[in-house]
């Protein structure tokens, strides 16, 4: 399988890593990219929720609130993947394919989250009646699952690196080991 990363799903990642940070984790786990996800607001992800009634703001605060530890962490700090976020980007990667995308995007990241019964952004989103099937269904009758055309062009492992530091062997170990293996749409 090829990961195919979008400057939108980069951006998530990089919110996700400081989301984890300033929560006081360590570890970046996928309630991390769903508060990446909110965080970013301008997706389709956030635009599903806003047509089922979820105000980004308010799931981001209450998310927080169930995350939050007394001491933040610092930017430098290291970050290391938590097993949910595998987990999640693998879910992710087959909600692309299944949807004919080769490109992982919000809106995969939170149907894959709403897969992990594990995640407290799940509990939420089962709090207030919404479940994998009814958020597929509603994305899907929506034309959210459309797969975006875009130039897609190739970038090297340093900067998979540089972008997702700990977390990139992870990720490369999920969709291949060579800088190759991973497409980035522009």
């Amino acid at each position: 399988m090829r990961l195919c990363c979008s400057e939108e799903l980069t951006r998530i990642l990089s919110y996700a890593r400081e989301e984890a940070l300033r929560t006081g984790h360590r570890a970046m786990g996928a309630d991390h990219v769903v508060l990446g996800i909110l965080r970013h607001a301008g997706n389709r992800a956030c635009t599903l929720l806003r047509d089922l009634d979820i105000d980004p703001a308010e799931f981001k605060l209450e998310l927080d609130s169930l995350l939050f530890r007394d001491s933040p962490l610092q930017y430098h700090d290291p970050v290391v993947p938590h097993i949910s976020l595998e987990r999640m980007m693998s879910l992710a990667g087959y909600e692309a394919l299944r949807c004919g995308s080769g490109c992982v995007s919000a809106i995969h990241l939170l149907l894959a989250a709403s897969r992990d019964s594990s995640c407290c952004s799940t509990g939420l989103l089962y709090s207030r009646g919404l479940d994998y099937d009814i958020l597929r269904f509603e994305a899907e009758s929506r034309g959210l699952l459309r797969p975006e055309s875009r130039e897609v062009q190739e970038i090297g492992r340093d900067e998979i690196e540089k972008t997702f530091g700990a977390v990139s062997d992870r990720l490369l170990s999920l969709y291949g080991t060579e800088g190759s293996n991973v497409k980035y749409l522009s």
